[in-house]
């Protein structure tokens, strides 16, 4: 789901709410995985959301906004997130 798609920026409660809403699924029954860029984890997290943080080197740069400090858990490969899907 992109934000420019649907008009809702993340953190906002909105945009994942769309996502869940097109998979069929509560917040709570969700896996949110990002890098932490712009509170995205923080978003997530406060509607219920299990959230991953993906390590990876940060670049300051013009795309880069505040850091999440708070998730569930971190990787620092995207395949081990796998281990964390519950079913």
């Amino acid at each position: 789901m992109f934000s420019f798609r649907v008009g809702i920026l993340k953190p906002q409660p909105g945009i994942y709410l769309k996502a869940c809403e097109a998979l069929g699924v509560q917040p709570a029954e969700c896996l949110f995985v990002g890098d932490g860029n712009g509170f995205e984890l923080d978003g997530a997290g406060a509607l219920g959301m299990e959230t991953v943080r993906v390590v990876r080197p940060v670049t300051p740069g013009p795309f880069r906004k505040g850091e999440s400090l708070r998730f569930d858990a971190s990787v620092d490969d995207l395949t081990r997130v796998l281990t964390l899907v519950r079913t």
